[in-house]
């Protein structure tokens, strides 16, 4: 229910503090990185082992380690969504967006 609520908000504008929250830089950024973010957050970490293998060892299982272990992870998946975003999605809308040059039937 307050999810409907926050939706019905947000698709008339957000003002006020929580307007200015949600439009802080970095959320924006989040939102813009979220598809990527949601792809690549379990490949990161199975990436980093075959990237940093040392990072897999067995003496490096405990609390301590996983916390050396998060900012690598997050660091690649959210390299991994800034890519997939500059190189894959921006070109996709761009080529999406200009009329004419898709793969419309002739008329006639």
């Amino acid at each position: 229910m307050a999810f409907t609520v926050l939706a019905a908000f947000a698709h008339r504008g957000l003002h006020g503090r929580v307007g200015h929250w949600l439009s802080h830089p970095f959320l924006l950024l989040v939102g813009t990185y979220s598809y990527g973010l949601y792809l690549f957050h379990n490949l990161a970490p199975l990436l980093t082992g075959k990237i940093i293998p040392w990072l897999w060892h067995p003496a490096l299982h405990d609390p301590l380690a996983t916390i050396l272990r998060l900012p690598v992870y997050v660091a690649l998946a959210w390299a991994m969504a800034a890519a997939c975003h500059h190189w894959i999605e921006t070109p996709l809308a761009r080529k999406r967006a200009k009329p004419g040059e898709g793969h419309e039937k002739p008329q006639g």
